[in-house]
């Protein structure tokens, strides 16, 4: 295969997956991996790509503008049923839990039902008003601002609302997880309700699918080292798994 042939075909793979790794192209493209390094630089030159530890990102998916709810509700939907099953298994039948807003921790709802009760607390008025014919939840609102077009609850009366709450378990979705910075979000209204129920957490687990790993956002949430948990699906990628674990957090594979 001429360089020319192998440089186009590595942009069409790359577009399709958005992220891309050296040890995938190097079988992928049956080439050595001073070649792959070679063809990396050569399309981030071009502003194709952009390179990062272990690979590259397609450089359409770089940006720091936030998908509208609706474009986060159709991506990765089965990945996002996968961890959210696997979520509820971490809830403790009479403890206190909250549930972040967001489409992947929303995707928790439909497995809720067979939890001995507990109560939920819930800053994302959409999770409420699914789990309101729960009979085994009890659920409590933040209250705060309502953020249009994210259903979600926000702002000083929010955050002073929990600050005398105790949680056993939070669960989150962000919008770009790096495994050496630590975790981000577009908006930044949201990051210091946030950083308040973290700190008042047990346990914090974090949900997200391995797209997330290969995202950028604009607000840095919290560093890894305030994540006990880790809640992936299994497509996501070799060098980033290895990060993660150097960091000595428990990954759950889904």
């Amino acid at each position: 295969m001429i360089r020319e042939e192998r440089l186009n075909r590595l942009t069409e793979y790359a577009r399709s997956k958005q992220y891309v790794s050296i040890d995938e192209l190097i079988s992928l493209l049956n080439v050595s991996k001073s070649t792959v390094h070679r063809d990396l630089a050569a399309l981030e030159k071009l502003g194709v790509l952009v390179l990062s530890r272990g690979g590259a990102l397609y450089n359409g998916s770089v940006n720091s503008a936030e998908p509208t709810y609706v474009e986060k509700n159709k991506s990765n939907t089965t990945e996002k049923d996968r961890i959210g099953k696997a979520a509820v298994s971490l809830i403790r039948p009479g403890g206190t839990a909250f549930i972040g807003a967001g489409t992947t921790a929303r995707c928790m709802v439909p497995y809720l039902g067979g939890i001995p009760s507990f109560n939920l607390v819930t800053n994302d008025v959409l999770i409420a008003a699914d789990c309101s014919d729960y009979t085994n939840v009890n659920v409590t609102v933040t209250g705060g601002q309502l953020r249009r077009n994210y259903y979600t609850l926000r702002g000083f009366a929010a955050e002073n609302y929990i600050s005398n709450m105790h949680i056993d378990v939070s669960f989150w979705g962000m919008d770009a997880v790096d495994p050496q910075n630590g975790c981000f979000i577009a908006n930044a209204d949201e990051v210091s309700l946030i950083q308040k129920v973290i700190s008042i957490s047990e346990k914090v687990v974090l949900l997200c699918d391995h797209s997330k790993f290969h995202n950028k956002a604009f607000m840095l949430v919290c560093p890894l080292d305030k994540i006990s948990t880790i809640i992936t699906d299994e497509d996501v990628a070799p060098s980033v798994l290895e990060m993660l674990r150097m960091q000595n957090l428990d990954i759950r594979l889904v």
